[in-house]
């Protein structure tokens, strides 16, 4: 019993030591954290593609052609995956900050919820969640 008290004060002792670290070198700038990118409305228009031949097409005059774009539909935990094609409109809504830009994309056949932005501003991301936004489970489209 001794043995387990000094195990679990020196575990202790060392997780609360690895988090000052850790929040030292954030506040050192020793590390960088993550932020999404700051895009704008013109960052957007162009083809955005998942890398299995499906596309997102954002034309400057707030229309948007989809091919393939995957709708991931959850009910009683049964994913169903639907492949959506057709033309549009898209609206981009800069929210408070980099956290809460949105992408709401419009189609007649699909209903997508609003498109997060992420990736880094060299190489953005719009992606979705598939299921628990705690999975982690992404889909994602990449600027081509």
């Amino acid at each position: 019993m001794r043995r387990l008290r000094a195990v679990a004060g020196w575990g202790a002792l060392f997780v609360i030591g690895v988090g000052a670290l850790g929040g030292a070198a954030l506040q050192l700038n020793l590390l960088k954290a993550y932020r999404p990118p700051t895009l704008s409305p013109a960052a957007l228009v162009g083809t955005w593609s998942d890398n299995e031949g499906a596309t997102l097409r954002f034309t400057a005059d707030g229309r948007v052609t989809a091919t393939g774009v995957k709708e991931h539909r959850v009910e009683n935990f049964n994913t169903t995956v639907k492949a959506c094609t057709g033309e549009g409109t898209w609206a981009f809504d800069e929210g408070e900050n980099s956290w809460n830009q949105e992408v709401r994309v419009t189609l007649p056949d699909c209903a997508w919820p609003a498109w997060n932005i992420g990736g880094t501003q060299e190489r953005p991301a719009l992606y979705q969640y598939i299921g628990d936004p705690d999975s982690w489970g992404l889909y994602k489209l990449r600027k081509t």
